[in-house]
């Protein structure tokens, strides 16, 4: 097996990925999309190597922290804002590009230290469902969420005036999540929408060929 490219993470496949020893030929193909992603925004895959019947993907090693020890961290809501809205547009961009990621969660988010938002480890099973992404995301805001809600809770004593407000929530604006959510979904809508038309259109000239009445 070929050594490991510097700053990299060896990552196995699973046993069903494989087929005779060899990769499974939609895993192989589904992985060969997933190294050609131009992005910045999501973590290189630099090969696929074998040894002894098994398969390692060779991951590009992204330095910063998990989206689970960047909220143990405390950041504010208006750090919590733009990694929101980072990943949406991340997640956004693949799925203009057919790519469902299929493996989100925190500690798949990475947070490098200049605070840009970057995914790691893009599954090599065949997920091609955009409502899966959806769905993990909509359970990462949920996460970030609590975690500044319980931050609040124990920073700051309850207010000694009614409407009176903590120095942190005076400072930044009260989270919105409902734009962000209604975009993912708006996205992932339209990218529904063409592949229907164009399975439509791909099957309506397929009966105009076969039609032997021309």
């Amino acid at each position: 097996m070929p050594l490991p490219l510097p700053s990299t993470i060896l990552k196995p496949l699973d046993a069903d990925c494989m087929l005779r020893g060899q990769l499974h030929p939609m895993i192989r193909d589904r992985l060969g999309r997933v190294r050609e992603l131009a992005m910045t925004q999501v973590a290189n895959l630099h090969a696929v190597v074998r040894e002894k019947g098994r398969a390692f993907m060779v991951w590009e090693y992204v330095q910063g922290q998990t989206l689970e020890e960047w909220l143990a961290a405390g950041p504010t809501a208006t750090q919590l804002r733009k990694v929101h809205d980072d990943l949406a547009h991340i997640v956004e961009s693949l799925h203009a590009l057919g790519i469902v990621h299929g493996a989100i969660h925190e500690r798949n988010v990475i947070i490098t230290p200049a605070g840009a938002v970057k995914l790691t480890h893009v599954s090599p099973l065949l997920w091609d469902d955009p409502e899966n992404d959806l769905q993990a995301v909509q359970k990462l805001l949920q996460l970030t969420r609590l975690g500044k809600e319980q931050r609040l809770g124990k920073e700051h004593s309850p207010p000694t005036a009614q409407g009176a407000q903590t120095a942190d929530t005076a400072q930044d604006p009260p989270l919105r999540h409902t734009d962000e959510d209604r975009r993912i979904r708006r996205s992932i809508l339209m990218v529904c929408v063409v592949v229907v038309v164009a399975a439509a259109a791909l099957a309506y000239g397929l009966w105009r060929a076969m039609d032997p009445r021309g």
